[in-house]
């Protein structure tokens, strides 16, 4: 079976220093994606986002921000 020319998948890892168990996947399927590293997003742009696109209260952003942060 083949697949629909307009499948996509997308998957995430963890990078593999700082996080127990983890092993470096090999170059041969590291080749098979387009790696995109991502860093933490700012706490004052991730309030932003949010109030402004989820219309969300600040005072209820700011919480969950500092529940997602004691995680």
């Amino acid at each position: 079976m083949k697949a629909h020319p307009r499948f996509r998948i997308f998957a995430t890892q963890n990078p593999t220093e700082g996080y127990g168990g983890r092993k470096e996947l090999s170059e041969a399927f590291k080749n098979r994606f387009v790696l995109i590293r991502v860093l933490d997003v700012p706490t004052e742009e991730l309030k932003e986002i949010l109030v402004q696109k989820c219309s969300m209260p600040e005072s209820r952003a700011i919480l969950m921000i500092r529940v997602m942060e004691s995680l």
